[in-house]
């Protein structure tokens, strides 16, 4: 069964209040979306790699794939309006009646190889996996500036990503969707609310995978970078 990983490029990153989209931001003299890109392509987990990206990003992006090694193994389709949409239009560039499937955000430089490996590793157990880290804080749950409730953290987490598909469950899931439409943030998401009796399987993950979404965080990844601590591996 083929591995397919996807890279979604396509986003605005309007909190990072900058006048580019945050993945194309320097990171140490590399762009934001090298860091995955590199990791994904240098895999032996992965079969193929896609990129998604708005259109006016898509030149740049395979001019700057040529820099990096097995780019062969790469694509860059056109990204749409929402997640979904450009979910979908990767997800439609793929060909195979079967194979797994992942959807990760390139605004996250740090993923690792074991990461990926970990995440094809259990779909050979769920149909669909999810991954994430303990919350570390005490979580609210608020309304009216009054809390309402305090939940027990022991059993709250915080998503990462990569979300991983069986490609036939996530065909299902698509064509679902688009008959009934409905906010979601993720794909994961889409699979519950139309398979709910389907297993949304965990994997750990790691502390070093966060989101680069405000100043601060990019301001975080260049100390870790040269911390000396990544390891791609």
């Amino acid at each position: 069964m083929k591995k397919h990983a996807v890279l979604l490029c396509s986003g605005v990153g309007s909190r990072m209040k900058s006048s580019i989209p945050k993945q194309y931001l320097t990171l140490n003299n590399r762009e934001i979306w090298t860091y995955g890109t590199e990791t994904f392509l240098s895999s032996h987990e992965v079969d193929s790699l896609t990129i998604v990206a708005s259109e006016q990003y898509v030149h740049h992006i395979e001019k700057n794939l040529k820099k990096i090694p097995n780019s062969q193994k790469c694509s860059v389709v056109i990204g749409g309006k929402e997640r979904f949409d450009s979910a979908y239009n990767a997800f439609c560039s793929i060909k195979d009646t079967d194979s797994k499937i992942l959807f990760f955000d390139a605004a996250r430089p740090f993923i690792s190889k074991s990461l990926i490996k970990k995440c094809f590793d259990a779909l050979d157990v769920y149909p669909c996996v999810d991954v994430g880290i303990p919350v570390r804080d005490t979580v609210f749950v608020v309304e009216d500036n009054i809390i309402k409730k305090v939940p027990n953290r022991k059993t709250l987490f915080l998503g990462q990503g990569p979300e991983c598909f069986h490609l036939s469950l996530l065909r299902k899931a698509f064509e679902q969707f688009q008959k009934t439409p409905f906010p979601s943030t993720n794909i994961s998401g889409i699979v519950q609310k139309f398979f709910p009796q389907t297993k949304l399987g965990f994997v750990l993950g790691e502390i070093h995978n966060f989101k680069i979404t405000y100043p601060f965080d990019l301001a975080c990844a260049e100390a870790f970078l040269n911390s000396g601590d990544f390891n791609e591996h």
